[in-house]
């Protein structure tokens, strides 16, 4: 009987795994000096996007989400410690280890910042 049980388990707990995402994983800003990370995970046609903002002048975080279209996700703000109003990212992935970001519009609530100037692009690079 406890065989059973533990087979029983087992098999349900391997269920409720899903497959990653291709482009899932812990992605960078391939520029000199990066202090910005973004976490990346999919699940169907979903992507969420955290932003992990390392500088010297205290950093922080935003998460994003979107749907992802082929190679292309386009995300919206869902919460942030330096942002807020309504910002959109896109995202276009040329492999599983590039991909390209651009601030897309950017509509700041009074006393936040956007992240980056509307139409700036940054190439990024998975590191793992």
């Amino acid at each position: 009987m406890r065989k059973i049980l533990t087979t029983a388990a087992l098999f349900l707990c391997s269920s409720l795994a899903t497959a990653a995402g291709q482009y899932d994983g812990i992605w960078a800003l391939d520029v000199p000096a990066n202090t910005d990370y973004f976490s990346i995970h999919q699940q169907s046609n979903v992507m969420i996007v955290a932003n992990l903002d390392d500088s010297l002048n205290g950093g922080g975080w935003d998460a994003y989400r979107g749907v992802i279209n082929d190679n292309t996700v386009t995300a919206d703000l869902l919460v942030s410690t330096e942002s807020g109003g309504k910002i959109s990212i896109q995202i276009v992935f040329s492999s599983t280890n590039k991909a390209t970001l651009t601030m897309v519009s950017c509509t700041p609530d009074p006393g936040t910042l956007c992240p980056w100037p509307v139409g700036t692009q940054f190439s990024m690079i998975r590191i793992f």
